[in-house]
């Protein structure tokens, strides 16, 4: 009789194994960023501010906030508009 030859003695695979082995990929994605959905939201923020105050200070402060709050991926002033005293 001859030596044993490694993994001579093991089991086969259940039907069940087969189909996780094979269809594995069908699981989700490694990061949830790759399914979650994406959505620009365009806020108008109108603000009253002492004349020592500059503006693109004040922006900037928001977008620190928002960032630090909600944990977006960006934020960024598009425009600033000074209306005149009425």
């Amino acid at each position: 009789m001859s030596a044993p030859i490694p993994g001579q003695y093991r089991r086969g695979f259940l039907s069940s194994q087969i189909r996780h082995f094979m269809f594995r990929e069908a699981r989700l994605p490694l990061s949830y960023h790759w399914v979650m959905r994406r959505t620009d939201v365009f806020l108008k923020i109108e603000l009253e501010h002492a004349e020592d105050d500059p503006p693109q200070r004040i922006a900037a402060e928001i977008c620190r906030r928002i960032e630090k709050l909600y944990g977006v991926r960006a934020v960024e002033v598009s425009n600033l508009v000074t209306h005149a005293e009425q």
